[in-house]
């Protein structure tokens, strides 16, 4: 968003602000998924990088999700909204800059 907004001075503070917040989500994230798979969850921690990926991955690691697309859209929902305010917002400001 800060390069489409043509503020680059912004990226360096963006960074600053989006590691700390994901940080904290992929912990939420991680501790709500182990409440809810358990031992099955945490063998699969074992097998995956949670930052970086492992160069050997076991073939189950690969299996059929089991996960349903519309609670994930849903869990994330106000972020796609908010993506797509700020894109129409930005594509407005392009536009009467141009006009």
């Amino acid at each position: 968003m800060a390069c489409w907004a043509g503020a680059l001075w912004t990226l360096p503070l963006s960074w600053v602000i989006f590691i700390p917040y994901y940080v904290l989500i992929s912990r939420w994230e991680e501790s709500l998924l182990e409440a809810r798979a358990g031992d099955a969850y945490r063998a699969y921690q074992q097998r995956v990088g949670a930052w970086l990926p492992r160069l050997r991955l076991s073939k189950d690691v690969f299996a059929p999700a089991t996960h349903s697309w519309r609670e994930t859209f849903f869990s994330e929902r106000g972020t796609l909204v908010a993506v797509a305010v700020m894109g129409i917002l930005l594509s407005l400001k392009i536009v009467w800059a141009h006009s």
